[in-house]
């Protein structure tokens, strides 16, 4: 209790203090929301080292976190402040109650000597005590929350103008520093082909060894800016991922199970990360990593090597072949000397740069799972309701009309003009690609007779001669798998290729995705149905007795007709438009 009292009476110095600096922190925030923020400006010269940007770009990056972290504090304290607007007008009638009850307990309370009744009597006062100080604070806070409604805002939107500024202002350091990653590069690459032009026959393999190093940077280079950009992207499709679903809890919160709400959250899980891309890339960094270490221990270990300059040269001189001796000893000492120095430059920035790619490679990891981890809570909150919720609204006649109206645009000249022509500029990309596909398509066709002779063969056996041996049936079970594969995986090879070639209309990607469906289906039912053949598999090796086989035959023939041509609608639709169709 005295704790309680002791908080309620700070609050109420904070609360009474934060009125009164209210018209100064307001204008303060109003004139500050009236200068114009500008651009970001960059003082670096054409001599500014690498590093000197790279601990400017870095302090711009700590500059953007604190600024996120203000705002983020400053949404929080509007959202808080909401709530809490919406409590007090019940907790102030609550608190007056308690203290009448409280006062009435004190006044009715008997004296008495008793330790017990003592104690009890002290710990009333101190409620008593606290209620009094409570119900003088909630009135002084629903003031203060009034007072504050307009400051709140402006202080938030100023916080948010500051990391809008910093976003820029890290975006234009890291620019830089590519920029003049690439201007180092370009500038060794120069000296090292310039000193591979000039050098002696015998000098070439020194030369060639520092146009090798070039080469290497070039590539960690790429490496670098390209993990850059995938470590910023993982970050913002973080932020969006938690932010949704931030929102989406809270429609859920206010709007109940719905079917707004239903069809609001299978779209948002239908917008979620592809999980397998984010783990994938998890098993690129567990696999790189270690690689990139041993290699920045061996550059390290020839670094140290050229520490000594002078038993460099003496060591890189004496293994040299006997054709220097035609040249001046001092002009050989002096090429080499030269050589080694641009080595070591060479391994220096070549160092710095494994120092940046291992420190990006565990940004990309952390990002990742982060990545990984919000989709994941997206995921679960999704499946948690989503099969509770109506997804759309009972099938009427308007359902009919609109799926008409829709299905009519599939026949428009336009689409699968699209769909051809991406088809064709695929094909004229990847010829190659195109000719193994229709060297797959020719082995089948001629595999597929093959098996199907097989089963024949192994099914036309005596059954006495199967009784007792497994083995004949598991290979003619194999022969049927493969024997039905063909016009599946057709399908699925058209589905594939039309959705994951570039610059494909939505059109193309729904098709896609729905034959790579269908396909699935339509091979088990051939496969279902080769194994009930008549006196095929399902009699001759399991048993099976006639009727039955030919029960289970006649009802995969339209079990095929219906159910493939639905599944394949149904998953071009989730896709098609994104996903406007499904409800249909």
């Amino acid at each position: 209790m005295a704790e309680t009292a002791k908080e309620t009476a700070d609050k109420l110095v904070q609360y009474q203090a934060e009125i009164q600096s209210l018209p100064n922190d307001l204008r303060d925030v109003k004139q500050a929301l009236a200068l114009p923020r500008g651009e970001p400006q960059f003082n670096v010269g054409a001599d500014t080292l690498l590093g000197q940007i790279e601990q400017a770009a870095a302090e711009a990056d700590e500059r953007l976190k604190q600024a996120k972290e203000l705002l983020a504090k400053h949404e929080e304290t509007l959202k808080r402040r909401s709530a809490r607007k919406i409590d007090l007008p019940k907790l102030i009638p609550e608190t007056e109650k308690a203290v009448e009850e409280t006062k009435k307990t004190l006044t009715t309370a008997r004296d008495s000597s008793s330790l017990v009744d003592t104690v009890r009597r002290m710990e009333t006062e101190a409620k008593f005590a606290a209620l009094e100080k409570q119900r003088t604070l909630f009135p002084l806070e629903s003031k203060r929350i009034d007072t504050l409604a307009e400051l709140a805002p402006l202080q938030r939107d100023l916080a948010k103008r500051e990391v809008e500024y910093l976003e820029k202002e890290t975006a234009g350091w890291q620019k830089l520093v590519a920029d003049t990653r690439k201007r180092d590069l370009d500038r060794q690459a120069a000296e090292a082909r310039r000193q591979l032009h000039e050098a002696v026959p015998a000098l070439k393999s020194l030369a060639e060894k520092n146009s090798q190093i070039t080469d290497r940077r070039k590539e960690l280079v790429a490496h670098i800016e390209s993990t850059t950009k995938e470590v910023q992207t993982a970050t913002q499709s973080s932020a969006k991922v938690k932010a949704d679903f931030e929102k989406m809890a809270e429609k859920v919160k206010k709007a109940g199970n719905s079917t707004t709400i239903g069809l609001l959250l299978r779209r948002q899980r239908d917008q979620l990360p592809e999980l397998g891309v984010c783990r994938e890339r998890l098993r690129f960094v567990s696999n790189e990593t270690p690689a990139i270490h041993l290699a920045l221990i061996e550059l390290q270990e020839y670094q140290e090597m050229l520490d000594d300059r002078e038993t460099a040269v003496a060591t890189v001189i004496a293994r040299l072949d006997d054709s220097i001796q035609n040249y001046d000893e001092a002009y050989i000492t002096q090429m080499v000397s030269e050589m080694l120095v641009t080595t070591a430059e060479l391994l220096g920035t070549l160092i710095r740069d494994h120092d940046d790619y291992i420190k990006l490679l565990g940004e990309l990891e952390a990002s990742q799972r982060d990545l990984i981890a919000q989709t994941e809570q997206s995921q679960a909150f999704i499946d948690e309701r989503v099969l509770w919720i109506r997804s759309s609204e009972p099938i009427g006649a308007t359902h009919f009309t609109q799926a008409w109206s829709e299905l009519q645009d599939l026949t428009h000249p336009e689409e699968w003009a699209a769909v051809s022509i991406a088809i064709k500029d695929r094909v004229a990309q990847r010829p190659l690609l195109a000719v193994l596909a229709v060297l797959a398509i020719a082995l089948m066709i001629l595999c597929r007779d093959r098996f199907r002779r097989q089963i024949n063969r192994i099914c036309e056996t005596d059954p006495d001669e199967l009784r007792g041996h497994f083995l004949p049936t598991v290979e003619a079970v194999v022969a049927a798998s493969l024997a039905t594969a063909f016009w599946p995986g057709l399908m699925w090879l058209i589905g594939w290729q039309l959705k994951n070639t570039d610059g494909m209309p939505d059109l193309g990607t729904a098709v896609g995705l729905g034959l790579q469906s269908a396909a699935y289906a339509f091979w088990l039912c051939r496969f279902a149905r080769q194994l009930c053949r008549r006196d095929g598999i399902a009699e001759r090796h399991f048993d099976w007795n006639g009727p039955s086989v030919a029960v289970a035959r006649r009802n995969l023939s339209w079990l095929s007709a219906i159910g493939i041509p639905c599944i394949f609608f149904i998953s071009a639709v989730t896709v098609y438009r994104d996903g406007e169709w499904s409800s249909f």
